[in-house]
């Protein structure tokens, strides 16, 4: 039975987070600045997001820190994605999914955390809450969502998540989206992940 234990101290936290991101610029190689939007009312202007020559892989990457607002909006990680292309300003180009890691701490109030296995690989999760109009929508994405084969996971305490729901256990509560070592293989499932919330947000009911 595969366990992940969440990574909560700062320091753990910070390590993961450097690691993905820097495996993401590592294989997106162009940055430039735009407009991010979650479809909304709201918009970020002018950020600075990587993504790759000739659109492969096909999605682009922002991270940025969204500092606190009490205890309902902890400090956190602001890791988003969308899908190529890029539009150039006024335009604002939508954000597909958002998995962001707060500061330190258990993962409520974030939609992503980072976890390490029973043999000490670490991964990156997203709980399924992808905000905006989708924001009631996360049993019906976590439903939804074509798991790869052990990517399924079930939260048995609070700082543990594993593939085997316990016996009163009828939804699972995240995805396992990526494992943190390997540059090639992270990126490839981000791309799939972010291609597969964007098909969940564009087919209808």
């Amino acid at each position: 039975m595969a366990t992940y234990t969440l990574v909560t101290s700062a320091a753990g936290i910070a390590t993961c987070q450097n690691k993905f991101q820097n495996y993401l610029t590592q294989a997106l190689t162009l940055s430039g600045r735009f407009n991010l939007s979650t479809g909304g009312h709201g918009g970020r202007p002018n950020e600075l997001v990587s993504y790759a020559p000739k659109q492969v892989p096909q999605f682009w990457y922002c991270h940025n820190i969204v500092d606190s607002r009490g205890k309902r909006r902890p400090s956190r990680h602001w890791n988003v994605f969308g899908l190529l292309p890029l539009s150039p300003h006024p335009t604002f180009n939508i954000i597909t999914v958002e998995i962001n890691v707060r500061k330190k701490g258990l993962p409520e109030q974030a939609n992503g955390a980072f976890a390490r296995d029973d043999n000490g690989r670490y991964c990156i999760l997203h709980r399924g809450v992808l905000g905006g109009v989708f924001r009631d929508s996360r049993q019906r994405f976590l439903s939804w969502y074509p798991y790869p084969t052990g990517t399924k996971l079930y939260r048995v305490n609070p700082t543990t998540y594993q593939a085997t729901p316990l016996p009163q256990q009828k939804q699972n509560d995240a995805v396992l989206v990526a494992f943190l070592d390997s540059c090639d293989k992270l990126v490839t499932d981000i791309e799939f992940f972010v291609c597969q919330v964007n098909q969940f947000k564009t087919t209808k009911d």
